[in-house]
């Protein structure tokens, strides 16, 4: 069973799915208002009480973060950059955008849309708090009061100048504004990020240091995602910048192996693995366009003793339009869609869908270097 994100629903055009990390999150948020939070503001509520509200706020609180990430993903759209989809996880909400805002203007009202929309949930839900305090049950008012203040604590936290955060993509705005230069202010904004996250990780130990083994565990995790995403975010800019100009047909290896649904999993371990040694292979159709692909790891994960009984056809992965490419795409295009569909290879086909060569990571990696004067 695949550890990627669960779909879940679409809200308002936009696919939202969950990884699993989010329900290590969910549990602990919940554990942690019925346990802590919420004992302290209702003395007198049972614990089957107390744990139902936790869940409820926890669910909540996902609620806010879902619609902070609709917010940033409206005005991306808005602005042409498309949304793969929503994803909740660990640290809360991403909306995947498949490229960099078009301009700098562009890039500071995607950044500010989710704050805006936190803040403006927060002071909604501290409103309804303040009409439900002489008729509301108490148990409800305590719920809507915690998300009201999470939610301003939500967009507080986001506007830090912290890249990839929505702070450092304003700040990053600015200094694309000011330089005309989306990879320097990226690098910047990135080293801005990265020291955020250092900070972060001390202030973990120091908790930890202290006695709050708990807390200062989850902040020097928070700071170790910030210091990885600040230097991804950078690599990918810079990489889609150096890469720009160069075709995907310079790159691609050729001529590509493909199978058929016909063939026995047996039959293509004899005659194409065992002999080639590729790791993925396109599966098509008799007028040779594009099924799907089937992955050594599924061929092998085959039964020996069923091999010679199943097909290609019952084991091959269809593709999704972000894992394939054309061959007179530029190569940043290729990179971006391998970060997209978290993949290391992609299939090339021309027009009628019919596969004309194979991407690899590495054969990327190896273009990049050289173009930035590196050993590959």
């Amino acid at each position: 069973m695949s550890d990627g994100p669960r779909p879940l629903f679409s809200l308002v055009g936009f696919p939202v799915s969950v990884d699993p990390s989010w329900l290590f999150v969910a549990a602990l948020i919940t554990w942690s208002l019925a346990t802590g939070v919420f004992p302290a503001a209702l003395p007198q509520a049972s614990t089957a009480a107390l744990w139902a509200l936790g869940g409820l706020a926890t669910l909540g609180f996902f609620a806010s973060v879902l619609l902070h990430e609709v917010a940033h993903s409206v005005v991306a759209k808005r602005y042409g950059v498309g949304i793969r989809g929503i994803r909740l996880w660990l640290f809360g909400g991403v909306a995947e955008m498949d490229r960099e805002p078009p301009s700098a203007r562009a890039e500071f009202f995607i950044a500010v849309a989710g704050p805006v929309m936190s803040v403006a949930l927060g002071a909604a839900l501290w409103g309804v708090e303040t009409m439900l305090l002489d008729i509301g049950p108490q148990g409800l008012i305590t719920v809507v009061g915690y998300l009201g203040t999470i939610n301003l604590v939500l967009a507080g936290f986001n506007l830090l100048p912290a890249f990839p955060l929505d702070g450092g993509r304003v700040a990053r705005a600015a200094l694309w504004a000011w330089r005309d230069d989306l990879v320097w202010a990226t690098r910047v904004t990135g080293q801005i990020g990265g020291w955020f996250g250092a900070g972060f990780i001390a202030l973990g130990v120091l908790d930890a240091i202290g006695g709050d083994v708990m807390g200062g565990v989850w902040i020097g995790v928070l700071g170790l995602f910030l210091r990885s995403a600040a230097r991804q975010q950078v690599e990918a800019v810079v990489a889609r910048s150096v890469l720009a100009d160069v075709a995907v047909a310079e790159v691609m290896r050729r001529p590509v192996k493909t199978l058929t649904p016909d063939l026995t999993v047996q039959q293509a371990i004899d005659e194409y693995v065992v002999k080639l040694h590729h790791k993925l292979y396109p599966v098509v159709d008799a007028e040779r366009r594009l099924l799907g692909t089937v992955h050594l790891r599924e061929l092998a994960t085959v039964p020996a003793t069923a091999r010679a009984a199943t097909r290609i056809d019952d084991i091959y992965a269809a593709l999704e339009p972000h894992q394939v490419v054309a061959p007179d795409d530029d190569v940043s295009v290729a990179w971006a869609k391998m970060n997209q569909s978290r993949v290391g290879r992609l299939v090339v086909v021309d027009p009628e869908r019919r596969p004309v060569g194979m991407l690899a990571l590495k054969d990327l990696l190896e273009v990049l270097a050289l173009r930035q004067g590196k050993t590959p």
